[in-house]
């Protein structure tokens, strides 16, 4: 296993290697997608506002001093004139190719400004739920105790020579290379739901990943961080039948995307299948029939 603390997130990203959002593409989309997204570039995923939300508060959370030189609130008051001048001065074009206007909006122009001096921007509401979230995630003595010690945004890579597939990464929020342990921030609006969300998001496949790639079973945490009110921070740790499921899963998937690499071939979809009815309509059909 290779630990590298300095890789940029594009050049993580830009990888080959499988990592479980790329699996993710894999189950969603079926082997043609994930070609199309992860190997040729043909699709590209744009982000979501929840992908920026979250992206924002990882940053804000662990490093606080480039959260505030990087993101800028966007709000509708400035002098709209002198708005224009400077992106007239810079020569910024809308998405269509056409110079700004005074049919924008003064929030419009300022997040292209803010574009183009590579910042990112946010609503207020959205700061001040960031500036509650990371309060509270301070706050959290089990959290705080639980990555004391540990190193931030830690890319975890694992070639693999004998095998048909270009290697496996994942970057954990936080690694301890002494224990093997991780901790991954996660923010959900279904903070009393979290179970759900972490078989709907695959976070018991990300933990896997860590585990196939390290060689070695060790502590998985996941910290629930609620981005509406009243904003709750909890931490949460994974038991073994969640590591197992999530082995499951993801063996599924990487058998799937072996046979893709090794004949080259990259199905659509199956022509056909057969439908099941999941395990609780099974449940409920007896329990009637009782």
């Amino acid at each position: 296993m290779i630990i590298s603390y300095d890789t940029a997130i594009a050049d993580y990203h830009a990888s080959d290697r499988v990592s479980v959002s790329k699996l993710k593409t894999l189950d969603e989309h079926g082997p043609v997608g994930y070609r199309a997204r992860h190997l040729t570039a043909e699709v590209r995923q744009r982000p979501t506002p929840a992908m920026v939300f979250g992206n924002a508060f990882e940053c804000a959370a662990q490093d606080p001093a480039t959260f505030l030189a990087q993101y800028v609130e966007i709000d509708d008051v400035g002098d709209k004139d002198a708005l224009l001048l400077e992106c007239e001065e810079l020569g910024l074009l809308t998405e269509d190719a056409k110079p700004y206007t005074k049919r924008h909006g003064v929030s419009t122009l300022k997040t292209a400004l803010c574009v183009a001096r590579g910042q990112s921007t946010l609503k207020r509401a959205e700061f001040v739920a960031i500036e509650r979230m990371v309060a509270n995630l301070e706050a959290n003595e089990d959290v705080q105790r639980a990555i004391r010690g540990m190193r931030k945004q830690a890319s975890l890579i694992a070639d693999t020579p004998l095998d048909v597939l270009p290697g496996f990464q994942s970057r954990p929020d936080w690694y301890d290379p002494d224990t093997g342990g991780s901790v991954d921030l996660k923010c959900t609006a279904h903070f009393a739901r979290f179970d759900s969300e972490i078989i709907n998001r695959r976070m018991h496949a990300q933990a896997s990943m860590i585990e196939r790639i390290a060689g070695a079973p060790s502590t998985r945490h996941l910290v629930a961080c609620e981005n509406v009110w009243p904003y709750r921070v909890q931490l949460v740790t994974l038991s073994e039948p969640w590591i197992a499921v999530g082995h499951a899963w993801c063996e599924a998937q990487l058998n799937v995307l072996r046979e893709c690499y090794g004949r080259d071939e990259w199905a659509l979809c199956p022509m056909s299948r057969v439908s099941e009815p999941p395990a609780y309509v099974t449940r409920q059909t007896e329990d009637d029939d009782g």
